[in-house]
């Protein structure tokens, strides 16, 4: 499994959906962060969040632990 990072990405925010979905960026987080700590910017009125952890790639919790 790779090493979660805390990275910053643009998912959050509303207008990466204004035209399309981006899905060239969910398959580059897949392979490249599968799992990432995504930061919650203040967007319009509404305050800074705390965060939230990103998943992207399932197969980082269907193999499950071994032994």
């Amino acid at each position: 499994m790779r090493h979660a990072e805390r990275v910053t990405v643009e998912i959050f925010q509303p207008q990466t959906y204004a035209n399309a979905v981006p899905y060239e960026r969910f398959a580059e987080l897949r392979r490249t962060t599968p799992v990432c700590w995504i930061d919650e910017p203040a967007v319009g009125a509404w305050p800074a969040g705390p965060g939230y952890w990103g998943v992207f790639a399932v197969a980082c919790f269907t193999t499950g632990p071994t032994g």
